[in-house]
């Protein structure tokens, strides 16, 4: 899937799901994020950056942190996180697929 379909359903699936526009957007920013941390070829495509126990994690203590704390900046990243893990979601739909065991 290319960028531009991944930041589109992502926005299209929080929006529809939250109903709010920041978090839509917030999502749709994170979208890429999996696809970013390649670091130009660095990391091959679909091993560490595409794993998805954690961003799981990641997600679960944003949630519990956005809990306690109630702040912006915890709202925006954990729905930056979101985008990232619907990014993986969207790729385990592919032909492709996703690593669930070891990455590599």
């Amino acid at each position: 899937m290319r960028w531009a379909n991944h930041k589109l359903v992502t926005l299209s699936i929080v929006y529809g799901i939250s109903g709010g526009i920041v978090s839509a957007f917030a999502a749709m920013s994170g979208a890429h994020l999996p696809d970013l941390l390649e670091m130009n070829g660095m990391i091959r495509h679909r091993t560490y950056t595409h794993w998805i126990y954690p961003w799981v994690a990641t997600i679960l203590v944003l949630l519990g942190l956005l809990c306690w704390l109630k702040t912006w900046p915890l709202y925006i990243a954990f729905y930056v996180a979101i985008g990232g893990m619907l990014h993986l979601v969207e790729d385990f739909m592919s032909k492709s697929g996703l690593p669930f065991g070891h990455p590599e």
